[in-house]
């Protein structure tokens, strides 16, 4: 039975990568390889890339179970359980305290002030933009009622969750020493630390309580995941915690030696699982140059990626790309380079996989990129094949590879200097690869490469009171809302949901919405009109949004021409309350009737022995 489980996650990592004969491969070696005695594991732990999401806010579980790598602050284990019910492979990790605040408790009550870190002159020392209070993590803290704050730090980090449910932990703030602060007294003898012990003697007492912090957690979770997020590539408790974040991740590097290096030590040195996270920031959610040179940079390791716009802020909502549905397998070595001067890292960087190879220039400059210069590489495996992608068409084209041109450049920012490129991720074999497109009524929720829907006349923009939309969770002063919502007229509202379409080709069309009024069924209406768009005319469904709640509702498959000339019309000519939240497009390719999802992986199969 045991054996059966580790296949069948197998399984489901190979299906959620769409790679549909890999699937029913390892399917059937579930049934076949127990008859021959214990089998070789050959997977325990996501294919690549691995994809991750950072969110402060509520969304729908199903968005949740796309990725590999969840971190959240939900502490609930319905949620938890929610999301491994679609994706048994997900670590779910929940935010527990940030160890820098100690103003902000997310568990039990206050923390005494005792432990808030005063200056000289006796004032509580403010970070954050005077938006939090430094709390005392080294072992000067007062104890009150026994305990030191890296005492309550061990105990509030190792009880928050069930861990029987949730991956692990972690802290959303860890520093190496009072950062940012001019006046700090940690030994409270009425002298600034900065002038009577300097920056040594203060990061040695605070990483002491780092430490003790860590290595405490770690004895009382056992082999349950953590993760210290300073929000770059610290070097401390790489021995204790899992992972780290490069959060707010800009496009450009200032020393790709450094970067790799860091990322080799780290991955030599952390225990295992690794759940290094590089938690990528563009200026847009159709920078696509942008994502592909730091998916690139992450693919160079073992690391999870996430990415999105700068608009996003801190974590409000992340995107999803086709690249995130490739199926690469498995590293066949480690990454190789080309166009180097001497034993400078700044290069074009070549790493090979099981299906295909990852590409990404960090050079400095634009690069010329042959067929004939992978050839001359150990691990090469070709011809290989762009694959074809619906949100940037015209580079993911599905031609074989022959060559490409990658941006690449140097800026000067102060003393130092960025680097900055693009990448490219070549497959063994020619695919078709779209992500499902959403249109939400807000940018938020909408996939790259389409703009959300547009509506007309009196609609009005909600925060979801029962969180039963589809959202990246209600943020009206960010103007994230998460449905729209007409009153019963006669027409004269619409909403147009009009996707981008890179490839032409049948979709699925699917609506989602929640309810509106205090309960289920009491505003919204019965009857709403709803118009698709597509290459073969206009086809006219009826949508009850008395019912079906928050969760897609088959409408049909149709033909949509490449671009932006099909939609999907809904108008207030109905019984009620419309409702205007999502739609999804899904692509199924050339025939209507193929069936282009894998078979989800067999539940409660049982062996007996």
């Amino acid at each position: 039975m045991e054996r059966i489980g580790v296949l069948t996650m197998f399984a489901f990592i190979i299906c959620r990568k769409k790679s549909f004969t890999n699937c029913l491969i390892v399917l059937m070696l579930i049934f076949i390889l127990p008859l021959f005695g214990s089998p070789r594991i050959f997977a325990e732990e996501p294919s690549y890339p691995r994809i991750g999401i950072f969110h402060w806010s509520s969304a729908s579980v199903e968005w949740y179970a796309k990725f590999d790598l969840v971190l959240t602050l939900n502490k609930r284990n319905s949620f938890a359980e929610r999301v491994k019910a679609l994706n048994p492979n997900a670590i779910v990790v929940s935010c527990v305290e940030d160890w820098n605040c100690v103003s902000e408790r997310r568990v039990g009550g206050s923390y005494p002030s005792a432990w808030r870190v005063k200056d000289s002159q006796g004032n509580e020392v403010k970070i954050y933009g005077g938006g939090c209070v430094l709390g005392n993590i080294s072992n000067y803290c007062p104890l009150v009622d026994g305990k030191r704050y890296n005492d309550q730090l061990i105990e509030d980090m190792s009880n928050a969750v069930d861990l029987s449910v949730y991956d692990g932990v972690f802290s959303d703030g860890v520093w190496d020493h009072p950062y940012g602060t001019k006046d700090v007294d940690l030994d409270r003898n009425g002298v600034n630390d900065w002038d009577e012990h300097g920056r040594d003697w203060l990061e040695s007492v605070w990483l002491a309580g780092v430490h003790k912090t860590a290595q405490g957690i770690r004895n009382r979770i056992g082999d349950k995941i953590l993760i210290l997020n300073s929000g770059r590539f610290h070097n401390f408790e790489w021995e204790t915690a899992n992972g780290l974040i490069l959060e707010h991740q800009p496009p450009a590097i200032y020393s790709m030696r450094y970067f790799k290096n860091q990322y080799d030590n780290w991955m030599a040195t952390a225990p295992t699982p690794h759940v290094l996270l590089v938690d990528g920031k563009g200026d847009s959610k159709n920078s696509y140059s942008e994502m592909r040179f730091l998916l690139g940079l992450t693919l160079l390791g073992d690391g999870y990626f996430s990415f999105t716009e700068s608009a996003a802020s801190e974590h409000h909502y992340t995107k999803y790309y086709d690249e995130y549905d490739l199926d690469l397998g498995y590293p066949k070595g480690k990454p190789r380079s080309l166009f180097c001067e001497g034993d400078n890292y700044d290069c074009v960087w070549i790493r090979f996989f099981d299906n295909g190879v990852s590409i990404v220039n960090v050079s400095g400059k634009t690069q010329i990129i042959t067929n004939d210069d992978l050839e001359g590489l150990n691990g090469y495996d070709g011809p290989y094949y762009r694959f074809k992608g619906g949100q940037d068409p015209n580079f993911n084209n599905g031609e074989q590879f022959d060559d490409i041109e990658l941006m690449g450049k140097r800026t000067s920012r102060g003393n130092a200097t960025l680097i900055t490129g693009d990448g490219i991720i070549l497959l063994k074999q020619p695919q078709t690869v779209v992500s499902d497109i959403i249109i939400d009524n807000v940018d938020a929720a909408t996939s790259p490469g389409s703009s959300p829907a547009e509506f007309t006349n009196n609609w009005q923009q909600v925060v979801d009171r029962h969180v039963t939309a589809w959202t990246m969770g209600g943020r009206s002063y960010r103007e994230i809302y998460d449905y729209a919502i007409s009153s019963q007229g006669a027409g004269e509202a619409d909403a147009i949901y009009r996707p981008t379409f890179g490839v032409p080709a049948y979709y699925d069309v699917y609506e989602w919405h929640g309810w509106h009024g205090p309960n289920k069924g009491d505003d919204e209406a019965s009857n709403v009109p709803c118009e698709i768009h597509h290459a073969n005319g206009v086809t006219k469904k009826t949508i009850d949004q008395t019912r079906n709640y928050s969760r897609w509702n088959y409408l049909g498959t149709f033909y949509f021409n490449k671009g932006n000339d099909g939609f999907v019309k809904i108008s207030n000519d109905a019984n009620g309350v419309v409702i205007a939240d999502a739609f999804k497009f899904v692509y199924k390719g050339s025939n209507p009737h193929h069936d282009a999802n894998p078979p989800a992986p067999p539940q409660g199969v049982q062996v007996k022995e």
